[in-house]
């Protein structure tokens, strides 16, 4: 699925917390024309790995 590339950088952080390139780009991702048109729904998403 399109979201395992995003596993790889938080699997490999130090320490927990906000990743903010990542957030930010998430954020883009899923705030674009792409998304917006595919769904009216809450686009909230939450990725957490225990290693």
């Amino acid at each position: 699925m399109w979201f395992e590339k995003m596993m790889p950088p938080i699997r490999h952080r130090s320490e927990a917390g906000l990743y903010e390139d990542l957030s930010a780009s998430l954020a883009a991702y899923l705030g674009s024309s792409i998304v917006s048109a595919r769904t009216s729904d809450d686009i909230t998403l939450i990725l957490a790995s225990r290693r």
